[in-house]
């Protein structure tokens, strides 16, 4: 991964909180009691005036029809029932933290939120820990779409899924912090047979 102080943060996300480090802090991300973002933890309540409004989950903007952007794994983007979890953002947002958030940035990065070290009083009520519908494993590499639009699922309360419309205006593949090239990402779909 990128020394994070070294990629050039968009405009757009210029005004965003910062962290104790200074790194810039997104929209969704929710905030405990004493004001600290929990990184690990989307604030579900910005995520869905995110949708309804039609704002960047990143910086919190408006996001113009031609440059929404989700980003998941190669089943969301490919499956014929592919669906995304996470909410659209602008591109500059998006290549911003394909470049330095250690989820997306780092591919060996295995850190999972361990609800033992949460103080459940420093929290809002009805934090999701956990969506059982998430594997474990990590994928092999990110796939960012670039899509017309998409639709919202909510098959049970407390779920909620972006089918995006198809076909994607353009597609790209990221790992460790870079973009890879259609023919890398297709030998590591096969390394890893993730369409077997």
């Amino acid at each position: 991964m990128k020394d994070w102080r070294n990629v050039a943060i968009p405009e757009r996300m210029k005004a965003l909180p910062r962290d104790r480090r200074g790194f810039p802090v997104p929209h969704i991300v929710l905030r405990d009691a004493q004001g600290v973002p929990r990184f690990q933890i989307n604030n579900d309540t910005v995520v869905e005036a995110c949708i309804a409004g039609g704002l960047c989950t990143i910086c919190g903007q408006s996001m113009p029809a031609d440059d929404q952007w989700l980003v998941g794994g190669p089943l969301s983007a490919f499956h014929p029932q592919g669906m995304y979890i996470d909410a659209p953002t602008h591109y500059d947002c998006l290549h911003y933290a394909l470049q330095v958030c250690p989820y997306l940035a780092v591919s060996k990065y295995m850190r999972r939120l361990d609800p033992r070290t949460v103080n459940p009083q420093d929290l809002p009520e009805h934090v999701l820990f956990a969506d059982p519908t998430q594997s474990d494993e990590r994928v092999p590499f990110f796939v960012a779409v670039q899509v017309r639009g998409y639709t919202v699922l909510r098959p049970r309360l407390g779920q909620r899924y972006l089918r995006p419309l198809r076909p994607y205006v353009d597609v790209q593949y990221w790992n460790d912090g870079q973009r890879l090239t259609q023919a890398y990402a297709l030998k590591l779909l096969r390394d890893h047979e993730v369409f077997h």
